[in-house]
């Protein structure tokens, strides 16, 4: 059961990642016309609904197992203790609420794209960012606390980033290798936006992660000696890492491209491992959540 929540959980986020990240990614590409512009867009759109469908299939999955775990039955006979949850806890009714809002993503990104379109669907992700906070220790001072609110900005810009990385790595900068790719102006748009979410990204993910640190440590004494400290001192160091690499395509990587209209190897690579770091400090985060911090012991 430890191991089905723990998978339905790294799926939930890396789905709620792509739709954040897909959605950011195309404001980044604009209102280009080139092919390789609406081939980025037409692959982001596609993948869309299928994010959302599996953060419901997700979400649903790791209830029945907090479910079976509650009242102690193994997963074959934990259906009734699935639908008292579900009914009667606020657990079941936030993964419900995440459910419906799903269900009105996919309603939004299935349309014509549009503005209202995209506004809607950013409140929407909003959301659900919170129904998912609402399950967390952040939630314990209740939904209007300053906690809540770190625990909720942290989750969208920690998913904004992971989402942005990725669509970077795998989708459009593979598609715009070539100097005739791209025209130089929608190059530049992309990249400047690009460089612009990111660092918003990083600054807020910053300042509430050394929020949360102090509030779930509680003292220096909890450094290290327990499993807790020792995971959240490697999800750190991915982080740290992912940064520098950002920072390097950020300083480097993204001017070179601006300027030359090619992408050279070591860019794309430098890419595809720093989403593969923001992987593991996923993995990493998720173990966390599941650990009692040290400062409620």
């Amino acid at each position: 059961m430890a191991l089905l929540q723990f998978a339905s959980g790294l799926l939930l986020y890396l789905g709620y990642a792509w739709l954040i990240g897909s959605l950011c990614s195309r404001w980044c590409l604009g209102a280009g016309s080139a092919p390789t512009t609406l081939a980025s867009h037409a692959m982001l759109r596609r993948g869309e609904p299928w994010a959302a469908i599996a953060c419901m299939l997700a979400g649903a999955t790791s209830l029945y197992a907090a479910a079976a775990t509650m009242s102690g039955l193994p997963l074959s006979a934990a259906h009734q203790a699935f639908w008292m949850t579900v009914t009667r806890t606020a657990m079941g009714r936030n993964c419900v609420a995440g459910v419906l809002i799903m269900v009105v993503v996919i309603a939004l990104v299935k349309g014509e794209p549009r503005r209202w379109r995209a506004l809607a669907l950013g409140f929407s992700l909003a959301a659900f960012a919170c129904c998912r906070a609402m399950n967390s220790h952040a939630a314990e001072d209740g939904v209007f606390s300053l906690g809540f609110a770190v625990e909720c900005l942290h989750l969208i810009l920690t998913s904004l980033w992971l989402g942005i990385v990725v669509m970077s790595a795998w989708i459009v900068v593979p598609r715009h290798r070539d100097a005739g790719a791209l025209p130089a102006p929608e190059r530049e748009l992309y990249l400047e936006r690009l460089s612009a979410s990111a660092t918003v990204a990083l600054v807020g993910i910053l300042l509430s992660g050394l929020y949360n640190v102090a509030m779930r440590l509680g003292s220096w004494s909890n450094v290290g000696g327990n499993t807790y400290s020792t995971l959240l001192l490697i999800k750190v160091g991915l982080v740290l890492l992912a940064m520098a690499i950002g920072a390097y395509n950020r300083l480097i990587g993204f001017p070179d491209i601006a300027s030359r209209g090619k992408v050279k190897p070591v860019v794309l690579l430098l890419l595809r491992f720093e989403s593969l770091l923001l992987v593991g400090a996923l993995v990493a985060a998720i173990s966390l959540a599941s650990m009692p911090p040290p400062s409620s012991l």
